[in-house]
């Protein structure tokens, strides 16, 4: 998977023993998906699971500070992402 030339990554959170774990470290490619669980959401965590980076892939994500840590990365912000945020600006600036 760190070979592939483009790699999407997204994390979300759940209770684990009634504790937040970021269950949803999320990597895929057009081949894979990896599923991924840790108590940290940063930059430890993507190491952890990736201890060699992502090579030069072109690494889409939604512009979590950890994932531009990756500098040998070409980096795309997820659309789906963006169009959540405008739409939310668009809702609370009652603006359209």
């Amino acid at each position: 998977m760190s070979n592939s030339a483009v790699i999407g990554g997204d994390e979300t959170g759940a209770r684990v023993n009634g504790s937040k774990y970021w269950f949803g470290h999320t990597y895929q490619t057009d081949s894979f998906t990896v599923l991924a669980m840790s108590a940290s959401r940063g930059l430890k965590a993507i190491k952890s699971h990736f201890p060699n980076g992502f090579n030069n892939a072109v690494l889409c994500h939604d512009a979590w500070r950890a994932y531009f840590n990756n500098r040998d990365n070409l980096h795309q912000l997820c659309c789906a992402h963006l169009l959540r945020e405008l739409n939310f600006i668009e809702g609370k600036y009652k603006s359209g």
